[in-house]
């Protein structure tokens, strides 16, 4: 830790001491490298993060208010604790209030960066709507209307495995209304997501491709997804 960074609360001072007794700087900077070095690493793999993770919930328990170690967690400097925290947030679903998304919203917007953002629109996003329904159409009303590009990635990836579950509407909803955006990451979450659904029904996305004008890299990387279903 440098002289400013955050000192660990006494819950978390058992996970930083195993976590900083694996750090490995020959892992650190190519990872930091592969992530345009946004963020320093420890440099622990993700099998071994998660290792040491899921037995310091072993022996230490899942804290009784997860929201306050999150943002913890997000303050402190090496990207690991960042992955640390979502996969928290994951395990704590049974915390999980209507009003969540506001927790959600301000870690995509914090140290924002497509690792973070895709895996929150996973492993949070997506089993949010699925338990509270009734926030899907303001929440994704809010962030498909923002000049932000990681919160609209955000709606457009979320579904991605949700396979025949998906919501069409809002999918082509979300691709359509961000369909000129000249932001690569904006444009590679549209490739993605339709890529991903040509598994469901390339049908719907070989007519979307047809009847919607895309920026190249997006239908470049949705016709992998039609490619792959052709015989």
């Amino acid at each position: 830790m440098g002289k400013d960074a955050p000192i660990p609360s006494s819950y978390l001072w058992p996970l930083f001491e195993a976590m900083k007794m694996l750090a490995s700087p020959d892992n650190a900077t190519p990872m930091a490298r592969y992530m345009r070095d946004q963020f320093p690493f420890l440099g622990l793999k993700s099998p071994e993060r998660k290792a040491v993770l899921r037995d310091f919930f072993k022996m230490n328990g899942l804290p009784v208010d997860y929201r306050v170690v999150v943002r913890e967690m997000w303050d402190l400097l090496p990207r690991e604790w960042h992955y640390n925290a979502i996969e928290l947030g994951a395990k704590c679903k049974n915390q999980w209030q209507p009003a969540e998304w506001q927790l959600f919203e301000w870690c995509i917007l914090s140290k924002s960066w497509w690792d973070t953002v895709d895996a929150i629109s996973t492993e949070w996003i997506e089993p949010f709507f699925e338990r509270y329904p009734e926030q899907k159409q303001d929440v994704t009303n809010r962030w498909l209307s923002s000049e932000n590009i990681w919160l609209r990635r955000t709606i457009i990836i979320f579904q991605r495995r949700l396979k025949e579950k998906t919501d069409v509407a809002l999918l082509a909803r979300s691709i359509a209304e961000n369909a000129t955006s000249e932001a690569f990451f904006i444009q590679k979450a549209i490739g993605w997501a339709l890529r991903s659904y040509a598994a469901t029904d390339a049908a719907f996305v070989s007519e979307f491709l047809e009847t919607h004008r895309l920026k190249p890299l997006s239908k470049r990387e949705a016709l992998k997804g039609i490619n792959r279903q052709t015989p």
